[in-house]
């Protein structure tokens, strides 16, 4: 979920999504635009579309949701991939999915791994193997429900962390003592 541009790594999940063909019941669902306010289409949205068409009705673009329906959306999944290959200052879309109990996959991105813990996400180098390590991950979840579940748990409980009435908390805290 989010905007869809090139720092966000989309295209190295499409191809990480693609090298494992062999899981043919695996779908790879993507929601948004090429803006949070526009979904039209973009040079780079139109690459990764092309990308993505050889694998048919595998690869879903739902484009831009309101925020509103996020959360259902969310529901939908069974786990949640992050390969932004920027550096990521802190995306809310790490806490939703940590809120809605997803598993997590993110790259090694600025203030992403802050985010998260080993226990709700693997956390890779965005290197030259990014693709293929975007790809075991996502194969090393589906085999493993178990540790999907205990994942989803642990994100959970890692959301807690970012609610409003902390944030808030923790904001004045630390006003109070400049």
């Amino acid at each position: 979920c989010g905007r869809i541009e090139p720092i966000k790594g989309v295209r190295e999940l499409i191809m990480a999504f693609a090298s494992i063909e062999a899981y043919s019941d695996m779908k790879l669902l993507i929601v948004g635009g090429s803006s949070n306010l526009d979904s039209s289409q973009n040079m780079y949205l139109q690459n990764i579309q092309a990308v993505a068409k050889p694998l048919a009705n595998r690869v879903i673009f739902a484009g831009y949701q309101q925020y509103n329906s996020i959360p259902s959306i969310l529901k939908l999944c069974d786990i949640s991939v992050i390969p932004s290959i920027c550096e990521e200052a802190l995306p809310l879309s790490a806490i939703e999915s940590l809120a809605s109990g997803l598993p997590l996959i993110i790259t090694k991105s600025g203030g992403m791994p802050e985010v998260v813990n080993d226990e709700c996400a693997i956390i890779i180098e965005k290197n030259n193997n990014l693709v293929n390590n975007l790809a075991n991950a996502i194969i090393s979840l589906y085999h493993d429900k178990e540790k999907r579940l205990k994942m989803s748990a642990s994100a959970v409980k890692q959301s807690n962390k970012f609610g409003k009435d902390r944030f808030a908390s923790e904001f004045f805290k630390t006003l109070c003592e400049f």
